[in-house]
């Protein structure tokens, strides 16, 4: 049997793969989303 990884290790990976890594990723996909409508409606397109 193999021994349970570090608290830190897992920690991390629930924090990169848990509803707390959907969130910032949704969050992040909004503001990539947001920026380049910007973008292109102060170049007139």
């Amino acid at each position: 049997m193999h021994a349970p990884r570090p608290l830190s290790e897992r920690v991390a990976a629930r924090l990169a793969t848990g509803p707390t890594g959907h969130l910032v990723c949704g969050v992040a996909d909004w503001a990539e989303l947001m920026g380049r409508y910007l973008l292109s409606r102060l170049r007139g397109r």
